[in-house]
């Protein structure tokens, strides 16, 4: 026992030697290029390397994340590792700026969103907003986050670049609970872990998007891909094909479309074989056309569409 703890505490204070050594190697290298105006943030071990994260003073919504050398001694001037922090400067300087003016635009916009999705200093996050798109009116409510959109574009610098004008959101059902954070919202603002599997939608928008619309709106992959879900939907296939047909333990939701004025909708199809040796691959030739309606969290029968397979053996549905 004594021995584990004399073995846990030299790996404890290695460690820590470690993360000291590749902050102090990061810090000098930072100084080097940018004197004055980055601090240390954090550190996390990815590997045989570390990950240094800087910030820049007095600006929260800047972050600058670069992996040092398995060495932090070999990061200085000339080497790679001095290379990945200039790129990373710059990525992380434009997601700054591009986080910024979201959250100015958050000053005069109706919608405020809960939290950010992605790797800190990546200008390719994403924002995570609540929109109540089972209601009857689910493009006026992407319409109040077009003016949204317009206002975050008019906050951005006039030489912004493409990624820093396009946007991507994750969109949740308002939940009775949410309260309205007045801080800034920045990298570290993260959805808390209880909402993370609920009915989530993702819309994105270009440089030059100026409009949000239902027909844009696609269901999370992770949620429609759950094994809550697929198992719903196996069951549902089997239900109306009973014993005419076989639907594997691991089909997955085929072909899934949101309906694109109503996006409480989506409709999706679950594959079958109507011959099957059992221990044998299904060959799939048939599919249960499904209805799942996410306000109700019901799922219906629409039709069985049999011969889905051409003549290359590609699965061919209707209307794909």
């Amino acid at each position: 026992m004594r021995r584990s703890v004399l073995l846990l505490a030299t790996l404890s204070a290695s460690s820590a030697f470690a993360s000291q050594q590749a902050t102090d190697a990061a810090m000098a290298l930072a100084e080097a290029h940018y004197p004055g105006q980055l601090e240390f943030h954090s550190s996390e071990q990815r590997g045989e390397a570390r990950e240094v994260t800087l910030a820049k003073k007095d600006d929260p919504f800047t972050l600058i994340r670069f992996e040092m050398d398995a060495d932090p001694a070999n990061c200085k001037t000339g080497s790679d590792c001095e290379q990945r922090l200039l790129n990373a400067y710059r990525e992380g300087t434009a997601a700054g700026v591009k986080l910024g003016a979201v959250n100015q635009a958050m000053e005069s916009c109706k919608v405020r969103p809960l939290a950010v999705e992605g790797e800190p200093g990546i200008t390719q996050f994403r924002l995570v907003v609540e929109r109540d798109l089972h209601s009857g009116q689910a493009q006026q409510q992407l319409d109040e986050l077009t003016e949204c959109l317009a206002d975050f574009r008019n906050a951005l610098p006039e030489d912004a670049t493409a990624q820093q004008r396009s946007i991507s959101l994750r969109i949740l059902n308002p939940a009775a609970d949410t309260t309205e954070d007045t801080g800034p919202l920045t990298f570290e603002t993260r959805l808390p872990e209880s909402r993370r599997g609920e009915v989530s939608y993702l819309l994105g928008a270009g440089p030059q998007d100026r409009t949000l619309t239902t027909a844009l709106l696609t269901l999370d992959p992770a949620y429609l891909n759950a094994d809550e879900q697929r198992k719903r939907f196996i069951e549902a296939a089997r239900g109306e094909l009973k014993d005419k047909a076989h639907v594997p333990d691991d089909s997955i939701p085929w072909y899934s479309q949101l309906d694109p004025l109503q996006p409480s909708i989506l409709n999706t199809h679950v594959l079958a074989c109507s011959e099957y040796e059992s221990g044998e691959p299904c060959q799939a030739d048939m599919a249960v056309r499904l209805r799942y309606d996410l306000k109700s969290d019901t799922v219906s029968v629409e039709e069985v569409v049999r011969d889905v397979v051409s003549e290359q053996g590609v699965v061919k549905l209707p209307n794909q």
